[in-house]
């Protein structure tokens, strides 16, 4: 089976790659609860959207012209599916350390379908209760593409296929355009999902430092801004705009500060780690 032995170790090898070889994997069986918890919400995000289209045909006929809606569910169809080959052939342990630095790699790609699929509930729910409308066409579509996105950034991670740190930024951007498409399309109906941008600046600090937090700070600032001049809803509500605005320019610089403690607690923290781990090199030799 060489094409077998080819796929399980170049699948096999994305831990050690990540953690540099020094530490065994986890036993597939002793996945910690968060790990199998964290799988169990992926799956139910990748079934769900899918399903949703074929039991309820009237949401995939809002997408117009039927062939694009044909290959938006062959694409919700088979990159997870991909996903799922891949975790298999790997045996879940890329998901065994959320807590390293490629671990929040991982968890970020993992929240980005979630968030995705709450995104296309959102839309599906409006679609069914309200009579078809172009804007809520589109508001669906903007969900299925931000999964479809969300979906092909875990599988790009999976396969190692760019670097990981050029990877999670170009997703970034494309989160922040996504989310202010889906608000300019959905208008008074998509305005409760604004947090989200405050969630992609302070996950993005608290996970990645406080380059990520400034970095997420400004694409928010920049998608939000687009959203206020383009769209009826916020035009019509200067004050709420004007406060939502505000708040995303003064969460960066509240968070800045305990960004930068926890930043300095976990390089404090890898240096003793490596000088424990040279200490017990020293004394084994």
């Amino acid at each position: 089976m060489p094409v077998a032995g080819l796929l399980s170790g170049r699948f096999g090898s994305v831990e050690r790659r990540w953690r540099g070889g020094s530490q065994a994997a986890l036993p597939a069986d002793r996945l910690p609860p968060h790990v199998a918890i964290a799988a169990v919400a992926l799956s139910i995000a990748a079934t769900a959207v899918p399903l949703a289209l074929i039991l309820a045909p009237e949401l995939r006929g809002q997408i117009a012209p039927p062939r694009f809606a044909n290959l938006m569910l062959g694409l919700l169809l088979s990159f997870p599916a991909a996903v799922g080959l891949a975790a298999a052939l790997s045996g879940l342990r890329w998901l065994s350390r959320f807590d390293s630095g490629a671990g929040a790699i991982y968890e970020a790609a993992v929240l980005r379908i979630l968030v995705a699929a709450m995104l296309f509930s959102h839309a599906a729910v409006i679609g069914v209760l309200s009579a078809p409308s172009p804007a809520g066409a589109r508001m669906l579509l903007t969900a299925e593409a931000g999964l479809v996105v969300g979906w092909l950034v875990l599988l790009a991670l999976l396969m190692r296929l760019t670097a990981s740190i050029w990877l999670r930024r170009c997703a970034t951007v494309i989160d922040a355009s996504v989310l202010a498409v889906f608000l300019h399309f959905g208008g008074q109906d998509a305005a409760g999902w604004y947090p989200v941008y405050l969630l992609l600046i302070v996950y993005g600090g608290f996970r990645f430092g406080v380059g990520a937090l400034v970095g997420n700070a400004a694409l928010a600032v920049l998608g939000f801004g687009a959203v206020a001049a383009t769209t009826a809803f916020w035009q019509q509500q200067p004050a709420l705009t004007a406060e939502c605005g505000i708040a995303l320019l003064l969460l960066p610089v509240l968070a800045q500060a305990p960004v930068r403690a926890i930043a300095e607690a976990r390089a404090s923290a890898a240096t003793a780690e490596h000088g424990k781990s040279r200490f017990v090199a020293v004394l084994a030799e």
